[in-house]
């Protein structure tokens, strides 16, 4: 490992895999039907255990409820999306129009399977009637029918614990080659994966990146994240393409911004133009660490840490005891929940602080108190034109108990975004209890962008 916490890979593809998907097209694999049933978290287990982990919680599903594995590729039931096609000549503000054929990329959090019934996650004992749907028996099939359904030539997971013993091997059966980091730290045994369709790329680097810093005063999270430097094979273009899972807590804006700029000059180092960033970055976005990221500058000296993410700006949303931060929130309340509609520019206006405080700083870091900057021209693939009063993001891309709202983003630089699969309606998560369903095996909804390379 480096100094700066990368480790450089460079690796090559593993064998060729058959494909069944590489006939079907590019845009939604098939329409949504009405049958099957609702999909769940996962057990225990942690990173062993095969397809069926041992769980300390949750109960398994009668069988008039729903089947307990789903044909992968059978229709997504109970969740309409639709794909929208930009006119790319008005994208970006003009950038050159595509000359290659899109490919696609997908972001999905996964929902890691020893935090899903966790009692310290405590996410799958929150409604025990319906704590089948936690376990991985139930899960599994129906994230691997998500993730299938897209027909992706990219996949970035995050939250992933089942890499060896479920993602690679069954990805690996439909033509993608995976690479995987795992979160450092003893208590956290999940991490991010990326798998690439290898007719497609050719995987020329592989970086690794731990966001915890021994003696680092902010950077003491065990929070990583994965690039790849690819060449795509019909034009010999090279991308970098990245993931990550942002720590949680709503408090530490510091640790956040951190992670951000430790990622972010890392990728400008590798002096590749074109990036493609995804992950669950934790913030929302009206918030000033969104505006970070998309604009590349952020006076942090009047920004309070626990107003940065803009987490706690969702009324009547809560945050479990996470186990993911060693450090957590409950009963927290703030402003409302609002929609953010249609497909806007990345560069939304964040909302200024209140006066009335969404909760106490966190000691001794009351305000972000720098300025910080960064390199990288990154656009939002599901922003494309915002309003005054909206980003462009989509309503919400996780919903749980505690918390509905947008943390899951597809970054973009120097490629362009040719369209997206856009989430559910808002009518979708109004009818829903929280994901996951029966049908969905995640408390995260995939986000899926096509792309290409400009002039």
């Amino acid at each position: 490992m480096a100094d700066d916490g990368t480790h450089h890979v460079v690796d090559a593809p593993l064998p060729a895999a058959p494909s069944i998907l590489n006939d079907r097209p590019i845009g939604v694999r098939s329409a949504y039907g009405r049958r099957g049933g609702r999909g769940g978290r996962g057990g225990r287990g942690g990173r062993g255990g095969g397809g069926r982990s041992s769980s300390t919680g949750g109960h398994r599903p009668p069988s008039s409820r729903a089947p307990e594995s789903v044909d992968i590729f059978s229709p997504i039931p109970n969740c309409d999306r639709v794909y929208t096609a930009y006119d790319v000549a008005s994208v970006d503000g003009g950038a050159a129009a595509a000359t290659t054929s899109p490919f696609r990329v997908v972001s999905f959090n996964v929902l890691a399977d020893y935090l899903a019934t966790s009692r310290d996650g405590n996410l799958g004992h929150s409604h025990p009637s319906q704590a089948f749907k936690f376990q991985w028996a139930f899960r599994c099939t129906r994230l691997l029918r998500e993730i299938l359904t897209w027909n992706a030539a990219v996949i970035c997971l995050q939250e992933v614990d089942h890499f060896e013993d479920f993602f690679e091997p069954e990805l690996r059966k439909y033509g993608y080659v995976g690479k995987h980091k795992q979160r450092t730290g003893a208590e956290t045994h999940d991490g991010c994966s990326i798998f690439v369709k290898e007719d497609l790329f050719q995987i020329e680097a592989e970086i690794e990146l731990e966001f915890h810093q021994p003696g680092h005063a902010i950077l003491d999270r065990h929070n990583v994240a994965l690039a790849l430097s690819l060449t795509y094979k019909p034009t010999k273009d090279t991308v970098v393409v990245a993931t990550t899972h942002i720590l949680f807590n709503p408090r530490r804006g510091d640790v956040k911004l951190a992670q951000m700029q430790l990622l972010l000059s890392t990728l400008h180092a590798l002096n590749i133009p074109h990036v493609i960033l995804c992950g669950d970055f934790n913030v929302t976005p009206k918030s000033a660490l969104y505006a970070f990221l998309s604009k590349g500058r952020l006076d942090g000296t009047t920004v309070y840490t626990g107003d940065a993410s803009g987490q706690f700006a969702h009324r009547n949303s809560y945050f479990h005891n996470d186990v993911h931060d060693e450090e957590g929130d409950q009963g927290v309340d703030g402003g409302c929940v609002t929609r953010h509609q249609g497909n806007g520019t990345a560069a939304y206006r964040f909302d200024a602080p209140s006066s009335r405080r969404s909760r106490r700083p966190h000691p001794p870091h009351e305000c972000l108190g720098v300025h910080a900057v960064h390199e990288l021209p990154l656009a939002s693939a599901y922003a494309q034109h915002p309003t005054a009063e909206t980003s462009g993001e989509p309503f919400a891309t996780s919903y749980h108990d505690r918390f509905l709202g947008t943390v899951d983003y597809i970054w973009y630089a120097n490629v362009v975004c040719v369209g997206v699969v856009e989430l559910p309606p808002v009518s979708f998560f109004r009818n829903i209890r929280s994901l996951p369903t029966r049908d969905l095996g995640s408390d995260h909804v995939s986000l899926v962008a096509d792309f290409a390379f400009g002039a």
